[in-house]
């Protein structure tokens, strides 16, 4: 094994690294910019947290950062309506709402 190759590629390459190398390429780092929808998740927290008169404004920003389906009314989400808030959350793709929901509940009974 060539050491050079290892740190800097100024050796001859080894065909077992090479071989490493292509194995792993799928799994290599690769930048990508921030999806918008990871701001929903502060939008999402107003939108449970402010108070009504407030609470369509945020509703407004969410729809502009997540891909809110079109049964979610603005309407709705301000009354907070638990199925249009699922639908809200399960816009952030972060995971379903149900598995939020058993989380949830009441352990005590």
């Amino acid at each position: 094994m060539n050491d050079g190759y290892l740190w800097d590629r100024s050796g001859a390459p080894d065909p077992e690294v090479e071989r490493l190398e292509r194995v792993l390429t799928p799994l290599r780092y690769r930048h990508r910019e921030p999806r918008p929808m990871r701001a929903g998740w502060a939008v999402a927290a107003v939108v449970i947290g402010v108070a009504e008169p407030d609470r369509g404004t945020a509703v407004d920003r969410f729809r502009e950062l997540a891909p809110v389906p079109p049964e979610v009314t603005r309407e709705g989400v301000v009354r907070r309506e638990a199925k249009l808030l699922d639908l809200c959350w399960n816009a952030l793709e972060l995971e379903n709402a149900g598995w939020w929901r058993g989380w949830e509940r009441k352990w005590g009974e």
